[in-house]
């Protein structure tokens, strides 16, 4: 069984905009869009393989996913998440890079193959769809429901069985037989990573549905393009729409198992390699990680600097309110504690772990503050 490979995570500002991402591997660059409800966390399987094949995967959270900000206009298409991307990787500063794109983020990658065919190396596009008008009217009116927190929690039962027919029925919002999936259910880890991503993106995760609703796949994949790959397992519900994508203009692949089609994937990039990524663009001056720990804050002030912890089941933004004020006088930290907000799951001693993090951020001789939990680390 193979190592899995360490992916870093970041945030960089773009715009007005702050993006999440993680990255793999050393070599010329890939950007990785992962499909949705998810987040950059989707795609790891396919990011560790090309990593292995040496090319550099960069996948952000696509806008309204994960961490990042939600595009600011309404109901973007996939144009505009292509030119968030490209703006993406402008901040990045890369020139020319290739793609990977899985389901709604396929349709992403496909437009920004179309939209700068001089930046994108070439595009691998998983699961690309062609709707018949009729699954595009099913589907706008149907798997789109608003999502509403509501006071007693009922919420939470509802996304979870929403992951569960995803997985089962296709649409999931058609759970019959006749829309039932050769699949077995998801293991509970998995799940819950799903539900988890849904609950991050809130209400716009309808955003990038939308757009992969509305995508017409005849129209961008008749107009000049980068080299592209289109691609399916035989299982993927989506498979079936590559006998109806127009002919003869991309390269086509359908493979039984999922590892053999991402390392076909791999090996289409890395002889249609992008650039390789300079210097490591600067991250986010007020958020990013530090030994597996999120953390927002401040670093610009003189003084002592200040690390503030939360206490259970909270996270930074306990903090929100007086974190201005206090920076004023000195850098000022907050860390989302292990397995909390951002952060990964507690491994080891949470003391050390934290040390740790603290040590590699630079900060000199801190005073530490706490409430809660939070209180008795410190």
């Amino acid at each position: 069984m193979k190592q899995s490979l360490t992916s870093s995570r970041h945030f960089l500002n773009v715009g007005d905009r702050v993006v999440h991402y993680r990255r793999w591997g050393e070599g010329p660059v890939v950007l990785a869009v992962h499909g949705s409800p998810q987040s950059s966390r989707a795609v790891a399987g396919v990011a560790e393989t090309m990593a292995r094949r040496g090319l550099c995967v960069i996948a952000p959270d696509t806008p309204g996913a994960g961490l990042s900000t939600p595009l600011f206009q309404a109901q973007p298409d996939s144009g505009d998440f292509a030119r968030a991307l490209l703006a993406f990787a402008d901040a990045l500063g890369l020139g020319r890079f290739g793609l990977y794109g899985f389901h709604t983020g396929a349709c992403t990658a496909c437009a920004l193959a179309t939209i700068a065919p001089d930046r994108v190396a070439a595009a691998a596009l998983e699961g690309l769809p062609a709707w018949t008008e009729q699954e595009r009217a099913d589907f706008l009116a149907n798997y789109l429901p608003p999502f509403a927190p509501s006071w007693d929690g009922a919420h939470m039962a509802w996304i979870w069985a929403r992951m569960e027919e995803q997985v089962l029925f296709f649409p999931w919002s058609d759970p019959t037989p006749r829309a039932r999936l050769a699949y077995d259910l998801s293991p509970l880890d998995r799940l819950h990573a799903n539900a988890m991503d849904l609950l991050e993106s809130g209400d716009r995760y309808r955003d990038v549905y939308r757009a992969a609703f509305t995508f017409r796949a005849d129209d961008w994949l008749s107009a000049p393009a980068a080299p592209r790959l289109l691609m399916a397992t035989r299982d993927d519900v989506l498979a079936a729409h590559l006998e109806r994508l127009p002919a003869g203009r991309d390269d086509v692949l359908v493979l039984d198992a999922t590892t053999d089609l991402h390392e076909a994937a791999a090996d289409y990039l890395k002889r249609r390699p992008g650039d390789v990524l300079g210097a490591r663009p600067r991250d986010a001056s007020d958020r990013g990680f530090s030994s597996g720990l999120a953390w927002r804050g401040e670093q610009g002030g003189a003084g002592r600097p200040l690390v503030l912890l939360h206490g259970w089941g909270d996270d930074h933004a306990r903090f929100d309110a007086i974190l201005p004020r206090l920076a004023d006088r000195r850098p000022v930290v907050v860390f989302d504690l292990p397995g909390h907000g951002a952060s990964a799951p507690l491994a080891g001693d949470p003391v050390e772990v934290l040390s740790r993090a603290i040590e590699a951020m630079g900060l000199q001789e801190p005073a530490i503050v706490g409430e809660a939990t939070g209180g008795l680390l410190a």
